[in-house]
């Protein structure tokens, strides 16, 4: 008899943090028998709100967004263009496999087959940064562009819309050229900064990236306090 797993989820962090314990299943010698994987979860979202251990480089908070937008600013919408960043995500996997920029790559080893891709492993943080403009799942996002039943609805999200209005432009060719790899530049860097430091302010993330140092103490976690 064949097992079987279901889920009900209500957003996509949800889905995001069930897809993380399943991927620990793979893993070999996971094990929560004392049932401490939800509050380890906690410590960690207390502590580095916005990551998990299956993130691998910075630059994806800013791949997955770009790709909404290329796939946007071609006409698409609505599940059109769900598909067209699914494949925009595969291919630069494959991309960055010729490259050799395997560093960090999710889909290092499985390729444009890879079963999770960055979009959902990264929704949680640009949720929790600001990166998107309010929480949303990838299909509200998809669903985004389409026509309001009010003028001044309509009017009114353009002048926001799904992404923060302030994130750096993607760079010229992407996602159709090798676009720097994984290297933020300065500008870059600067933004994802400035994001957590507005959003995430005092936690342990934001000293860290801040360039602050950990001194010598029994309580790291008190060194954003």
């Amino acid at each position: 008899m064949v097992s079987t797993l279901n889920w009900l989820d209500a957003s996509a962090d949800q889905q995001r943090r069930v897809r993380e314990i399943i991927r620990l299943f793979e893993e070999p010698g996971t094990r929560d028998e004392l049932g401490v994987g939800p509050i380890r979860d906690s410590f960690s979202d207390q502590l580095f709100p916005g990551t998990s251990v299956i993130q691998t480089r910075a630059r994806y908070f800013l791949f997955v967004p770009w790709l909404f937008q290329a796939a946007s600013a071609r006409g698409r919408r609505g599940q059109a263009l769900l598909d067209r960043v699914d494949r925009s995500e595969r291919q630069l996997i494959e991309r960055f496999r010729v490259a050799g920029l395997t560093d960090g790559l999710i889909g290092r080893q499985a390729g444009a087959r890879v079963k999770i891709l960055p979009s959902t492993i990264y929704w949680g943080g640009l949720t929790r940064w600001g990166v998107l403009t309010a929480p949303m799942t990838p299909k509200a996002v998809a669903e985004s562009g389409r026509s309001t039943d009010g003028e001044e609805d309509e009017l009114a999200f353009r002048s926001v819309g799904p992404w923060h209005p302030t994130m750096p432009p993607a760079p010229p060719g992407f996602p159709n050229a090798e676009s720097s790899g994984f290297d933020l530049t300065p500008t870059e860097a600067q933004w994802l900064y400035e994001r957590i430091e507005d959003r995430v302010p005092g936690t342990l993330l934001a000293h860290l990236v801040a360039g602050h140092a950990l001194s010598e103490t029994d309580a790291p976690w008190l060194a954003g306090c």
